[in-house]
């Protein structure tokens, strides 16, 4: 199936309910973005909850994502007729159509804690069958084992934790810990 984009900014106090009102007519997705994002005006607001500012950036560029035979200037006509609001300048572009579960797994490439213990994805060889390697798939039912605190968890049970001792993990966390201290 191809798809279609459409993307234009909107003032932060506008953004939830341009993000709705595209949803309603007829939009499958939003993304909410920077944009000046990798520019030195970037204005980083997703980080960890203590740290992140909360809401939208000052300017916010949506890009909604359409059903290749959804005309664009349509979905935004009738998201700014809900809205009562002019109709803003848009740029649509196609997204070609392309194996999407391959295209995912690709950003996720076995991951070193130590030399001997491995975090890596359910389609991917482990790069040392000798180590202990934990296969997952990354995203779905456990995270990635990239978060700096997992990962200093994970060094610190393979580095400390000796076989027949117990552990209890009480944390709030994939079950990554819990499966690297079992293994």
């Amino acid at each position: 199936m191809s798809f279609v984009a459409l993307r234009f900014d909107v003032a932060a106090a506008d953004a939830d309910r341009w993000s709705d009102a595209l949803l309603d007519a007829g939009a499958l997705s939003i993304d909410a973005a920077d944009p000046f994002a990798g520019t030195g005006d970037e204005s980083p607001i997703f980080g960890e909850p203590s740290e992140a500012p909360r809401g939208w950036w000052h300017v916010t560029r949506l890009t909604a994502l359409c059903a290749g035979g959804v005309d664009p200037a349509t979905v935004v006509r009738s998201a700014a007729d809900a809205l009562a609001l002019a109709e803003p300048p848009f740029e649509r572009y196609r997204v070609p159509d392309r194996d999407w579960v391959r295209a995912t797994q690709a950003q996720f490439a076995p991951l070193r804690i130590t030399d001997a213990l491995w975090i890596v994805p359910s389609w991917c060889t482990p790069p040392r069958p000798d180590a202990t390697n934990i296969l997952l798939d990354p995203g779905l039912a456990f995270g990635t084992g990239a978060h700096p605190t997992t990962r200093l968890c994970l060094r610190f049970l393979a580095e400390e934790l000796t076989p027949g001792e117990s552990l209890l993990d009480y944390g709030c966390g994939s079950g990554i810990l819990a499966i690297a201290a079992a293994k």
